[in-house]
């Protein structure tokens, strides 16, 4: 009999399996090539699951039938932003309202009032769950591919070293406050501490966080300087290697044009979906596994 129960770390593996599973399955549907199963890419997800099993235990669960996994749901709160980082069920477990079940208790975890936002898949069982949690839909695009033009680094933009970082953190408090209205410090921590992650700085305007040409999350106080943190990432994405740049809805045309400027696809994704706020903050692009 399928049960809803609190996650813990014991169900990283099983959990990070049916993630993955689920997640190919919405790449075919969006046209975007399969992500290579790798060592370090399973390292990657099993270390941001084990994160916010530790940070968030009260938004942290799954669905089993007896010892197996068939779906996950994770939340995080941050100074009262509300965000769903994850859900996921199994495949061959959809449409038995698992999904439902899941989120119901993810959006107990927080004030059913704050602001929150969920970055949704195209799937329109989920949208509908999602609209009807009172959440505003906001349609999405995904920039990819190889970069065939290559933007000139932005004048200004620093690379934070490990020797600046904490006062860098403490930077990017106040901008993500200003930004998204609060700070995320302990997940921007976990994600530097991925190997290749970098955090770039536009001195008291804005921070991206990006891994080789995977641009992770963008925050700036105007959109000129997300605009060029966002070229200089691009820039400096290994060459010959494929570029990202997501959650890009339609106020946010500097992201577009940034994209376009480099010569990558622009394909539909998804949505943004917030309650709280009126749209997603302009000059920002959100993490996909911390909002």
């Amino acid at each position: 009999m399928l049960t809803i129960r609190p996650m813990t770390p014991a169900d990283v593996g099983q959990a990070e399996e049916v993630a993955a599973a689920a997640f190919s399955g919405l790449r075919q549907a969006q046209h975007l090539p399969s992500e290579e199963r790798t060592d370090e890419s399973i390292a990657r997800s099993r270390a941001r699951m084990t994160h916010l099993v530790g940070t968030d235990p009260g938004g942290s669960w799954v669905a089993v039938d007896g010892d197996q996994v068939l779906g996950v749901a994770l939340a995080l709160t941050r100074g009262g932003v509300w965000v769903l980082s994850l859900l996921v069920v199994s495949p061959s477990y959809q449409d038995r309202g698992t999904g439902r079940r899941l989120l119901e208790r993810a959006l107990a975890y927080g004030d059913p009032a704050g602001p929150g936002i969920i970055l949704a898949s195209p799937d329109p069982r989920a949208l509908h769950r999602y609209v009807s949690a009172g959440f505003s839909l906001h349609p999405s695009v995904t920039a990819w591919g190889t970069p065939r033009r290559r933007p000139r680094p932005a004048p200004g933009i620093v690379t934070v070293g490990p020797d600046g970082l904490a006062a860098a953190l403490d930077e990017i408090d106040t901008i993500d406050t200003k930004v998204r209205g609060a700070s995320r410090r302990p997940d921007m921590e976990a994600n530097l501490s991925v190997p290749g992650a970098r955090m770039l700085l536009d001195p008291g305007r804005g921070y991206a966080l990006v891994r080789r040409g995977l641009v992770l999350t963008v925050a700036a106080l105007d959109e000129e300087a997300a605009g060029r943190l966002v070229a200089t990432a691009l820039a400096e994405a290994p060459e010959g290697e494929p570029a990202e740049l997501g959650w890009i809805t339609g106020t946010q045309q500097w992201a577009v044009r940034a994209a376009a400027e480099a010569g990558l696809e622009l394909r539909v994704r998804g949505a943004v979906m917030v309650r709280g706020w009126a749209r997603p903050p302009d000059a920002y692009l959100p993490s996909g596994a911390f909002g």
